[in-house]
């Protein structure tokens, strides 16, 4: 019984025991695949933002051609042309990027 107390108390004190308990959390991630089955789902969530900046990005350098045409079309005021909405970071649409 006196072994396995200074065992223990060993590992408390030198901190083994909280590396030993990530090693064996880690171990069970790797048997169960969680590891894997995570990056694959930050990987999709990657995926989305990325498709959905590209679609924001067509848009925007759609809407600047027809800014542009409209300023060389003479018979529109340029004055008349309201201004593309500035970027703000207190944004109140919702930033929910789950696919429908």
């Amino acid at each position: 019984m006196e072994l396995a107390a200074i065992i223990s108390s060993l590992l408390g004190a030198g901190g083994i025991g909280a590396i030993l308990i990530k090693l064996v959390e880690r171990g069970l991630d790797k048997m169960s695949n969680r590891g894997n089955k995570r990056r694959d789902e930050v990987d999709r969530a990657w995926r989305r933002v990325d498709r959905e900046a590209s679609r924001r990005r067509k848009v925007e350098e759609h809407a600047s051609h027809l800014t542009r045409l409209l300023i060389a079309a003479p018979c529109v005021d340029p004055t008349t042309i309201p201004k593309f909405p500035p970027y703000t970071s207190t944004d109140t649409r919702s930033t929910d990027t789950k696919e429908s």
